[in-house]
């Protein structure tokens, strides 16, 4: 039996699924569903950031920390954070059916920082140290391709690759071995109970989520 280790893109994975019914998603249940053969979950690492609450949707962060502690009931998750970084940038405004349009505008936006790194490093801390015998990322992240390439061609390893969207990014569809899509059964299938229970009581899929 080989041991696994999954490396979910939070962020990735969210904006992949924002539109659907599924978000109060149980990880390791969908990660299960693949059954990947003889092998066993070792470990699952989450990377996300802490999100921050703004005009548009001021219950982000709350939502946020409910899904953070279901999450945390997996025996198996350990969660890793990056940061969000407010930063200034300017650009050309273009005016619908006016693409000349040279007017210059400011506006403030944020960035999520770090995932990428983390990801990197801990696929490749883990394979050095022989923490498992298949590294598996979730996420469709072309940016991600480094890790992949080394741990196949010059550890050696097998590398699976769970992409959350319909297609396969070619660069990362070239260094994985083992490839699998996560479609709408598969999310409806792997949803949390409505209420769960942990050290600090009872609690609720967030009511939008519903």
């Amino acid at each position: 039996m080989k041991n696994y280790i999954i490396y979910v893109d939070g962020f990735n994975l969210y904006y992949a699924i924002k539109d659907t019914k599924y978000k109060w998603l149980d990880l390791k249940a969908l990660i299960e569903s693949f059954s990947f053969e003889d092998c066993k979950i070792a470990k699952i690492r989450y990377f996300t950031a802490k999100v921050t609450p703004n005009e548009r949707d001021p219950d982000v962060a709350e939502r946020q920390n409910i899904y953070l502690r279901a999450l945390r009931t997996i025996p198996e998750i350990e969660i890793h954070f990056g940061s969000f970084k407010k930063r200034t940038a300017k650009g050309k405004l273009l005016e619908k059916g006016n693409p000349s349009h040279k007017k210059i505008v400011e506006i403030s936006k944020f960035e999520e920082k770090g995932s990428d790194v983390n990801i990197a490093t801990f696929m490749l801390i883990d394979c050095f140290q022989k923490a498992c015998d298949v590294p598996i990322l979730l996420s469709n992240d072309s940016d991600l391709t480094e890790p992949l390439k080394y741990i196949k061609t010059i550890l050696k390893l097998p590398v699976g690759l769970i992409t959350p969207v319909d297609f396969w990014v070619s660069k990362l569809h070239k260094y994985s071995s083992l490839r699998r899509k996560i479609s709408d059964e598969r999310l409806r299938n792997a949803q949390f109970p409505l209420k769960l229970k942990d050290d600090l009581g009872e609690f609720s899929c967030p009511k939008e989520w519903l």
